[in-house]
């Protein structure tokens, strides 16, 4: 009667074929597995993960490694394709129908972001102080940056009404104050106060500047923009932009007249509920635009 087992004999010979075949398809698998990092790394560092998506689209993946070997090492770009193209290679998500991961990636894709930590002035007088991870700078001449208030906040009430703040450099060594000014209080508290901070009068605007900042800029709003949707819905986000009218920089940030970045730590947001990251020298390289 057949069992299902090996004959007398055969046993240990059959267990041996096996195990060796159990390793060559480890090894094959970790092979392919370092090869797939290494294209994956020089793809990026080449910029071919673009060139595919606009050379390749809708091509098989035979065509497709016809446009990668121009780009990447010939003997890398049929390597490349096939695992590229590979169905879990990718995580395809719309936003709209949800990410499908432990924590939305957005933030931490579009990251890390320089902080936006701003003082303003109610038209009551009341000083108000809050960090907002969605700020950058627009504009050269005039010099404009801008933040962005997911919700209606005392800061966006009180731009509105003076049409006036100040961006405050968020550092390293005052990493803990500004995570303290983003508690979530009523407008008559001040957050100078409880995350144990200088109002220093500005030169330009009514809004103070925060006294251990090493770099302050005094602005006047140009625009508030209420977002909306492509389907001209608006969202509860409001865009702020305003136009420096005042810089303010320590001077031992000056190196040779020039502001060296690095030496002021600032500090940057990252994804998830409570990724920094900060900057130093180490970081620095330099690549000047083609001519």
């Amino acid at each position: 009667m057949d069992h299902g087992l090996a004959p007398t004999g055969r046993g240990p010979m059959v267990m041996r074929r096996a195990q060796a075949m159990a390793r060559e398809t480890a090894m094959a698998t970790a092979s392919r597995t370092a090869r797939t990092a290494t294209v994956t790394a020089m793809a990026f560092a080449t910029g071919t993960i673009a060139g595919l998506a606009i050379r390749t689209a809708g091509r098989a993946p035979q065509a497709a490694s016809g446009a990668l070997s121009g780009i990447v090492c010939p003997d890398l770009a049929l390597q490349f394709t096939a695992e590229f193209f590979l169905p879990d290679a990718i995580h395809f998500y719309e936003p709209r129908d949800g990410h499908r991961l432990p924590h939305d990636p957005f933030n931490a894709i579009v990251g890390p972001r320089p902080i936006g930590w701003i003082s303003t002035r109610s038209a009551a007088g009341q000083n108000n102080l809050a960090p907002y991870s969605f700020f950058n700078a627009f504009n050269y001449v005039p010099p404009i940056i801008g933040f962005s208030s997911v919700g209606y906040k005392d800061t966006v009430r009180n731009v509105q009404d003076t049409g006036e703040f100040v961006w405050n450099l968020a550092t390293r060594p005052l990493a803990d104050a500004m995570n303290a000014s983003c508690a979530a209080v009523a407008p008559e508290v001040s957050e100078f106060d409880l995350a144990a901070l200088t109002p220093v009068d500005s030169r330009l605007v009514r809004p103070p500047r925060v006294g251990e900042s090493p770099v302050s800029f005094e602005c006047k709003v140009t625009q508030i923009v209420q977002l909306q949707g492509i389907d001209g819905v608006k969202v509860p986000t409001w865009l702020v932009l305003g136009e420096v009218l005042a810089v303010h920089i320590r001077r031992n940030l000056l190196v040779d007249g020039v502001y060296d970045t690095a030496l002021a730590e600032p500090i940057l947001r990252g994804g998830g509920p409570a990724d920094y990251f900060s900057i130093g020298p180490e970081q620095l390289f330099r690549m000047h635009r083609p001519r």
